[in-house]
């Protein structure tokens, strides 16, 4: 089985969940190495970074995190075609800025 490294990076957008690693093609798996989140408002912000699947939502991570801190999730998560997915979101809206986040994965077919 083929294997390519894959990276995504964004900003979180408040309360609405963002897509770090979207469901793969078919016949594919998305495999999630680490995924990193900045916190680069004025204010702590709760961090939750959750898999999305048919079967539901399954938390991974659910984290304060101070202005001008970083999380780093190093944990493997399968998503296959499925619309199986991994997001990320905040427990409040913002204040200045969103924080960014940055999202190392692989390509397995």
């Amino acid at each position: 089985m083929p294997f390519a490294e894959k990276g995504a990076d964004g900003q979180t957008n408040g309360t609405t969940a963002v897509d770090a690693i979207a469901a793969p093609a078919s016949a594919a798996t998305h495999v999630m190495r680490n995924l990193v989140v900045n916190n680069r408002d004025t204010v702590a912000h709760t961090v939750i970074v959750q898999k999305v699947s048919v079967g539901g939502t399954r938390r991974i991570v659910k984290q304060s995190l101070d202005p001008d801190a970083t999380l780093n999730v190093e944990i493997t998560v399968n998503c296959d075609a499925t619309t199986s997915k991994v997001q990320v979101v905040l427990g409040e809206a913002i204040v200045t800025t969103q924080p960014d986040w940055v999202a190392n994965y692989g390509l397995v077919t």
